[in-house]
């Protein structure tokens, strides 16, 4: 299964594929944005659909520099140059929305949904929806499900979407919520029978007062991260601050009881800062056991960013436990991870990171479990690739796996050999 989520499937917490050999990865540019029409800077993790095309936005460019929706098709032959399609051009009209930072998903008609970080009705962002053209049509059609309105209605969304087996929307805003403008976690219900409108219902309301379940100062505030769902429902994500080391938490909201209203946040960790790590922007990663993986921005051994590892209680216990999988050094080593994490059916994790080389070109990483022979603590890292600028640099977004192919396919936020656009690229061995 591939990290493509998708309206109607079931809630899946990890991504399982196959990398043979990182002996001779060779990184092939697909795609250089070049601003205008064309696009700039990548955002957000792609998806691809039964075909292999790539679905992706840009956070700026376009007619009116206001981001795109962009499709990648490979060439017939299967060599040669790919073709960029813009699916959507966002414009700045006051209902439209702009600069979208997060990928996209994609139901099993083809339709696309993603958020903008801005605009819409009063410029807070919005959820849209791109419907494919029919009957030998070619223009995508854009609706708007909501647009947020700040305050208690949260605003500026930055994660991708979850869809639950009903088609409901689920995300995160890193402002606005109740009387402390912190982020929210939202739900859009699909409109009934006979109506249109989706219906915005906001989970939980991130406030440094707190609350009785987690106390003053403990909650955490400005969620970036894509979230995930368990099998009964309840939702895990972070907060890149707050809580009660004022760096971060992971947290879990779960439903709330038949004829309630309220959905209960618990805190599975506060970040403490230093060695404890520090501002987690990316999601959680759930293995088949429950435990709980992402990365923090910063802190860590060497204060250059961490993968960490939640072990949820043992029986009769109530602390989830954190490990430090992998402290990057910084360097050719990596630094500043901000993507999401996917997983092998081996349990290796991949990932990305915006520093590398000079600490500003950025990697692509593998991480294993160290040999039985070698006495070692944490996971063990295999660079796939160090980024050179040229072609791409600060990849902040996850990766993706054709599964066909075993290749690995990616974005990076600028470089490129024109404009300092961003790429979309490809890993193969």
């Amino acid at each position: 299964m591939t990290k493509l989520l998708t309206i109607g499937a079931s809630a899946v917490l990890s991504t399982l594929f196959s990398f043979a050999g990182e002996a001779a990865v060779t990184e092939t540019v697909l795609h250089g944005f070049q601003g205008g029409a064309d696009g700039l800077s990548a955002q957000g993790s792609l998806i691809m659909d039964s075909s292999g095309a790539f679905y992706g936005v840009t956070q700026s460019g376009g007619s009116a520099n206001a981001g795109i929706v962009f499709k990648l098709t490979a060439p017939p032959s299967g060599t040669g140059t790919w073709t960029e399609e813009v699916l959507h051009d966002f414009a700045v009209d006051g209902v439209d929305g702009t600069f979208p930072a997060a990928g996209l998903i994609m139901d099993a008609s083809g339709a696309l949904y993603g958020t903008t970080t801005s605009g819409g009705t009063i410029g807070a962002g919005i959820v849209f929806k791109l419907t494919p053209p029919t009957n030998g049509a070619t223009t995508w059609t854009e609706t708007v499900l909501h647009s947020f309105k700040g305050g208690n209605d949260g605003g500026v969304p930055q994660a991708r979407l979850l869809a639950d087996a009903s088609g409901a929307l689920y995300g995160t805003t890193t402002q606005g919520g109740g009387t402390e403008p912190f982020g929210t976690v939202f739900k859009l219900t699909p409109p009934a029978a006979g109506t249109t409108s989706w219906t915005e219902k906001i989970l939980h309301s991130f406030s440094l007062s707190g609350s009785a379940t987690v106390g003053p100062g403990a909650d955490g505030i400005m969620p970036q991260a894509d979230l995930i769902m368990d099998s009964k429902g309840a939702l895990y994500g972070t907060t890149s601050q707050g809580g009660a080391g004022g760096v971060g938490i992971a947290f879990k909201l779960t439903p709330s009881a038949t004829g309630a209203t309220t959905w209960t946040e618990t805190i599975l960790y506060a970040f403490q800062g230093g060695t404890d790590g520090s501002n987690p922007a990316a999601g959680l990663l759930m293995d088949a056991t429950g435990a709980l993986y992402g990365t923090t921005v910063s802190g860590g051994d060497f204060d250059q960013g961490e993968v960490f590892k939640l072990i949820p209680p043992t029986a009769g216990q109530n602390a989830w436990i954190k490990g430090q999988a992998y402290a990057f050094k910084g360097g050719t080593d990596g630094s500043g991870p901000r993507s999401d994490l996917i997983m092998d059916a081996s349990g290796a994790l991949y990932g990305t990171t915006e520093g590398g080389i000079g600490n500003s070109f950025g990697t692509a990483f593998k991480l294993t479990a160290a040999p039985s022979n070698v006495i070692a603590t944490g996971l063990v890292e295999t660079i796939l690739h160090n980024f050179t600028g040229s072609d791409g640099n600060a990849p902040a977004a996850g990766l993706l796996l054709k599964t066909s192919s075993g290749s690995i396919f990616g974005t990076t936020t600028g470089g490129g050999t024109l404009h300092n656009g961003g790429t979309v690229f490809k890993l193969a061995d």
